[in-house]
């Protein structure tokens, strides 16, 4: 509390908690105003009080920020009202320390931001793991310590045909399996070291679907298990898979016509090269079965004439680099000694 003169401002009294708040003792402060001790930070808010002084005879909740002795500044709260003492209009003016309270206050409002936010994030991050579960025909279960059961993912649960989003799912995760596939399931259900594994799924329009999945147990703290497992549908490519299954059959039985070498060479990233297919003219000239240079392709590039070898690394090399059509001539040296 202060007790100040109205005509000229200065201090006629303070007590102990006002000289502990400001830091100014009592023979410090008496005899001076707030301007004086520098207490005004902004003089518009010491204008502000003085004219609600004057029109109303008092102040009410005004906080203001003022500067201690120390430099500080601290957001007070300022009541004040004009009394008159011996004849003499004086005003008591009493101070509240509201920092902590601001600082509390902005804190709240920073942790409730910082709240709003992260919620936000994850929000957008939900919903654009459902995308990627439903464009990518993906899924995910997991199954926690505590019997509550097998939860599904939206995306699983529309993979599999059953329940609705946002719905809780308590299901057996391999229930609806081919009864064929039933014990390959089952083991790398036990086992559950994220082995992959295809199996059958009978969908509600009772179309078999072709599912892979890969399972895994994860030790939580205190000895907890989660068991989770990601499933995608495979359907499409199972049956494109099954379509060309007889396709390298037909393919060895025409080019077995064509004279010369019908191949497929492939060169990696990695620098290393193979023979994804080769027709049986290959035996004719590079003295190996096609399997054998499917299984190692350096084996038949190994007979090139070692003259001409450079050459053809270098066609090879551009080849890779252009993916134009290649022509290359270059010779062929037998263990027998025999140049072709």
């Amino acid at each position: 509390m202060a007790l100040i003169r109205l005509s000229n401002q200065l201090f006629e009294d303070v007590n102990v908690e006002w000289e502990r708040l400001t830091g100014y003792s009592r023979q410090e402060a008496v005899g001076h105003s707030a301007s004086e001790l520098g207490l005004w930070v902004d003089p518009a808010d010491q204008a502000r009080a003085m004219a609600s002084l004057a029109e109303q005879q008092s102040v009410h909740g005004f906080k203001v920020r003022q500067r201690m002795r120390s430099g500080q500044q601290r957001l007070v709260r300022i009541d004040a009202r004009v009394i008159e003492l011996s004849g003499v209009a004086c005003v008591i003016s009493v101070l509240t320390d509201v920092t902590p309270e601001r600082l509390a206050q902005e804190a709240q409002r920073a942790g409730e931001l910082i709240q709003h936010r992260a919620n936000e994030q994850l929000q957008q991050q939900l919903e654009l793991y459902a995308v990627t579960e439903s464009l990518g025909r993906v899924g995910h279960w997991l199954e926690a310590d505590g019997g509550q059961g097998v939860q599904w993912s939206d995306g699983l649960k529309q993979l599999a045909g059953m329940g609705d989003p946002g719905e809780m799912a308590d299901l057996p995760s391999g229930e609806g399996g081919h009864p064929d596939d039933h014990e390959a399931y089952a083991r790398d259900h036990v086992r559950m070291d994220g082995s992959e594994l295809e199996f059958r799924w009978l969908h509600p329009d009772q179309r078999w679907r072709w599912l892979r999945t890969r399972m895994r147990r994860q030790e939580r703290s205190a000895g907890a298990t989660t068991a989770f497992g990601v499933v995608q549908d495979i359907t499409a490519e199972h049956e494109a898979r099954m379509a060309l299954q007889g396709q390298p059959e037909f393919i060895q039985k025409i080019t077995a016509q064509v004279p010369g070498v019908v191949y497929q060479f492939e060169l990696r990233p990695d620098g290393a090269t193979s023979f994804p297919y080769a027709s049986e003219a290959i035996r004719d000239i590079f003295l190996v079965s096609p399997q054998e240079a499917r299984a190692d392709a350096p084996t038949a590039l190994a007979l090139a004439h070692p003259d001409d070898i450079a050459a053809l690394s270098t066609s090879i090399e551009v080849l890779a680099r252009t993916l134009t059509p290649w022509n290359h001539e270059f010779r062929i040296r037998h263990p027998d000694g025999v140049v072709v």
